[in-house]
């Protein structure tokens, strides 16, 4: 997931043990909606690539968590698309798991954009082409 406001990258607990990453602790003022707390939290390091293997993202001082989104919170489906003119030739790789196990927040930016964008109205769906490929 891709989170301009964010400033700090976040990774899932699950996520981080798949790819058996290591964890260490630092202190961390952390606010969210509601509140603002310190404490000492966990972070983790870690490397990124697309699913095309044309770069790798080092992502450094990521929180990690058991929580990272709301249970709404999904990759797009072709199937959100297929009937939307404008989005013809936007196609989305879909895994077979669609649980959201990195945000990568504001510093990553540069990955979110290149050339492509596809939109109709204010209130259509607008598709970005990323160096992840495309999101919703």
């Amino acid at each position: 997931m891709l989170d301009c406001a964010a400033t700090s990258s976040a990774v899932l607990l699950e996520t981080l043990d798949s790819i058996n990453g290591k964890i260490f602790e630092l202190p961390c003022k952390l606010s969210t909606f509601d509140k603002c707390e310190s404490s000492s939290r966990d972070f983790a390091n870690f490397k990124i690539l697309p699913l095309d293997r044309s770069f790798t993202l080092e992502v450094e001082n990521a929180l990690v968590g058991t929580i990272l989104t709301t249970e709404r919170d999904r990759p797009p489906r072709n199937s959100q698309i297929e009937n939307i003119p404008y989005m013809k030739d936007v196609h989305f790789e879909e895994l077979d798991d669609d649980t959201i196990g990195v945000i990568l927040d504001a510093r990553f930016a540069w990955t979110w954009t290149r050339s492509r964008d596809r939109f109709n109205a204010i209130d259509d769906p607008i598709a970005i082409e990323t160096k992840f490929g495309w999101t919703l």
